[in-house]
């Protein structure tokens, strides 16, 4: 198995992820907070990130617009990396006064 290298924006923490990890699990491991209510199971929406390079799989629409899936909005708990990426997490999805 392959380990992608994943770095959050804006805070510039990067970790690395074993393949087939979702992105929620590789933000974990670099200490980013992505807000997950639902524990990680694609019920709640609040884990909206931006991928800024690279690519993913497994893009859950259902709480996304068009205009954000274009703009590159993903769940971070049901996005899977297919390689190295940067990924911004958007003040929406970030502790609050963080």
């Amino acid at each position: 198995m392959s380990d992608f290298k994943i770095r959050f924006l804006p805070d510039g923490q990067e970790t690395a992820v074993e393949e087939g990890k979702t992105l929620l699990d590789a933000a974990r491991l670099a200490n980013v907070y992505v807000g997950a209510i639902c524990g990680g199971e694609g019920i709640c929406g609040k884990c909206r990130v931006i991928v800024r390079e690279g690519e993913v799989t497994g893009v859950s629409t259902e709480f996304l617009t068009r205009d954000e899936i274009r703009r590159g909005y993903a769940l971070a708990c049901q996005v899977i990396p297919t390689g190295d990426l940067v990924v911004e997490v958007p003040p929406e999805s970030r502790l609050a006064g963080y």
